[in-house]
Protein backbone atom coordinates (compact mmCIF):
# COMPACT_ATOMS: atom_id res chain seq x y z
CA UNK A 1 0.00 0.00 0.00
CA UNK A 2 1.05 3.42 -1.01
CA UNK A 3 0.89 6.25 1.02
CA UNK A 4 0.28 9.86 -0.56
CA UNK A 5 2.27 12.79 1.53
CA UNK A 6 -1.22 14.09 2.37
CA UNK A 7 -2.42 10.63 4.01
CA UNK A 8 -3.38 10.80 7.61
CA UNK A 9 -1.29 9.68 9.97
CA UNK A 10 -1.75 8.78 13.79
CA UNK A 11 1.81 9.11 15.65
CA UNK A 12 1.07 7.71 19.26
CA UNK A 13 3.80 8.25 21.51
CA UNK A 14 5.06 11.34 19.31
CA UNK A 15 7.14 12.94 22.87
CA UNK A 16 9.13 9.70 22.99
CA UNK A 17 12.12 8.46 21.92
CA UNK A 18 10.70 6.22 18.96
CA UNK A 19 7.80 8.33 18.26
CA UNK A 20 9.29 11.85 18.07
CA UNK A 21 12.10 10.19 15.07
CA UNK A 22 9.32 8.68 13.61
CA UNK A 23 7.60 12.57 13.65
CA UNK A 24 11.41 13.60 12.04
CA UNK A 25 11.49 11.32 9.51
CA UNK A 26 8.04 11.83 8.28
CA UNK A 27 7.91 15.29 8.23
CA UNK A 28 11.42 14.91 6.60
CA UNK A 29 9.99 12.65 3.69
CA UNK A 30 7.34 14.95 3.03
CA UNK A 31 4.72 13.56 5.00
CA UNK A 32 2.29 16.87 5.92
CA UNK A 33 -1.20 15.80 7.92
CA UNK A 34 0.30 14.04 10.92
CA UNK A 35 -2.02 13.22 13.98
CA UNK A 36 -0.60 13.36 17.48
CA UNK A 37 -2.30 13.98 20.97
CA UNK A 38 -0.62 13.93 24.39
CA UNK A 39 -1.46 11.59 26.90
CA UNK A 40 -3.88 14.47 28.43
CA UNK A 41 -5.57 14.55 25.03
CA UNK A 42 -6.26 10.82 24.68
CA UNK A 43 -5.91 8.08 26.84
CA UNK A 44 -5.19 5.35 25.08
CA UNK A 45 -6.25 2.84 28.20
CA UNK A 46 -9.28 4.18 27.62
CA UNK A 47 -11.19 2.10 24.88
CA UNK A 48 -14.25 4.94 24.66
CA UNK A 49 -11.98 7.63 24.05
CA UNK A 50 -10.16 6.30 21.69
CA UNK A 51 -12.77 4.73 19.21
CA UNK A 52 -14.37 8.77 19.51
CA UNK A 53 -10.47 9.78 18.87
CA UNK A 54 -9.93 7.38 15.59
CA UNK A 55 -13.78 7.71 14.22
CA UNK A 56 -13.24 11.67 14.22
CA UNK A 57 -9.21 11.81 12.65
CA UNK A 58 -9.83 8.55 10.59
CA UNK A 59 -6.22 8.16 9.99
CA UNK A 60 -5.30 6.00 7.07
CA UNK A 61 -1.50 4.84 8.70
CA UNK A 62 -1.28 4.35 12.80
CA UNK A 63 2.51 4.36 14.52
CA UNK A 64 1.70 3.10 18.15
CA UNK A 65 4.85 3.93 20.11
CA UNK A 66 2.69 4.74 23.18
CA UNK A 67 4.51 3.37 26.15
CA UNK A 68 4.17 4.25 30.02
CA UNK A 69 7.70 4.09 31.17
CA UNK A 70 8.88 5.47 35.15
CA UNK A 71 13.18 5.04 35.90
CA UNK A 72 12.35 3.86 38.98
CA UNK A 73 10.27 1.16 37.84
CA UNK A 74 12.98 0.04 35.00
CA UNK A 75 15.36 -0.19 38.03
CA UNK A 76 13.29 -2.32 39.49
CA UNK A 77 12.66 -4.57 37.21
CA UNK A 78 16.10 -4.69 36.32
CA UNK A 79 17.00 -5.12 39.99
CA UNK A 80 14.65 -7.96 40.00
CA UNK A 81 15.95 -9.61 36.76
CA UNK A 82 19.72 -9.24 37.63
CA UNK A 83 19.05 -10.68 40.92
CA UNK A 84 17.12 -13.87 39.89
CA UNK A 85 19.06 -14.77 36.97
CA UNK A 86 22.53 -14.11 38.83
CA UNK A 87 25.02 -16.57 38.10
CA UNK A 88 26.66 -15.57 41.65
CA UNK A 89 23.72 -16.36 43.91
Amino acid sequence: MKFNKDSKIYVAGHNGMVGSAIIRKLKSLGFTNLITATKEELDLRRQADTEDFFDHHRPELVFLNAAKVGRSEERRVGKECRSRWSPYH
